[in-house]
């Protein structure tokens, strides 16, 4: 019997691929969950790497820096954006229900831990280099997805004409900011009913008719 050994298969791009985008993946949940924690200051690479059982230089080889991290997490839930949306519309889901996905997405991780939630957005108030590190085009994915959905709404007559979609994208974000910021202030309130109450009166500023949302 032979002992020569057939020469290896190499690994197929996708399959580099995907084994690439599960060690960037277990990095970035690997600081997020450091981020729930403690100070977003006080996390350094040394911890990050420690916890996700990577060697700094595979830390390098994902991510230039801490602050691409936060800049990278936030490129990504720009992307989940979309995705729901085409999900929610190719399911038939009315406008309303599919903005009401959206906004919760963007809320499902920051309201994880009071913690996370403040870290996330001070990161982002004080440090231009994680504004830097979030591509404008990903900012600009996450408005038009927005703005897409409130003119959909508009052609089905289930928002107001005459709404500038760009102003209502806005509101929709500046909500979703007052969320997150009044749930990392407010040690008595829960992320849950803050989100919902939230959403209920952006859609009752936007829709073209009266709803029966619950106040």
């Amino acid at each position: 019997m032979s002992l020569s050994h057939s020469p290896q298969t190499p690994a197929s791009p996708d399959r580099r691929n995907r084994h690439k985008a599960e060690k960037q993946q277990r990095i970035l949940d690997a600081a997020l969950s450091l981020f729930q924690r403690q100070s977003y200051l006080e996390t350094t690479i040394e911890q990050i790497t420690e916890s996700a059982d990577v060697g700094k230089g595979t830390f390098f080889s994902y991510f230039s820096c801490k602050e691409e991290i936060i800049g990278v997490f936030g490129e990504m839930k720009m992307e989940d954006l979309q995705d729901i949306a085409g999900a929610g519309l190719d399911r038939g889901d009315g406008v309303a229900d599919v903005l009401r996905s959206v906004f919760a997405a963007l809320v499902e991780v920051p309201g994880r831990s009071r913690m996370l939630c403040r870290n996330l957005i001070l990161a982002h108030m004080a440090n231009a280099s994680v504004r830097e590190h979030m591509s404008e085009r990903h900012r600009l994915m996450g408005k038009e997805v927005i703005s897409g959905l409130i003119r959909e709404g508009q052609n089905r007559g289930d928002i107001c004409p005459g709404l500038d979609p760009m102003a209502a994208t806005n509101a929709f974000f500046l909500q979703m900011l007052g969320v997150l910021t009044y749930f990392a202030m407010d040690p008595e309130r829960d992320v849950e009913s803050l989100r919902d109450a939230a959403f209920d009166v952006f859609w009752r500023g936007i829709a073209a008719t009266p709803t029966n949302i619950t106040p």
